[in-house]
């Protein structure tokens, strides 16, 4: 622990808590911030959002083509 110009200052994993309101959010480093785990969890989830918006883009290109017909 070290002081800081609001008092107390705490590290704890990227976030450092400097006031009893204000927090400041540092990047973590290197692969381990991709969680890649996490990811792999979720891939349908992510699957779906992507053809989505696939479907949304090329639903929106065909309904102009149709309308300039």
């Amino acid at each position: 622990m070290t002081n800081n110009r609001a008092g107390t200052h705490r590290e704890h994993s990227g976030v450092e808590l400097l006031a009893p309101n204000e927090v400041l959010i540092q990047p973590t480093q290197g692969w381990a911030s991709l969680n890649l785990r996490g990811l792999w969890e979720y891939r349908e989830l992510l699957y779906f959002l992507a053809w989505r918006d696939v479907k949304i883009r090329y639903k929106q290109t065909a309904l102009g083509m149709a309308w300039a017909v």
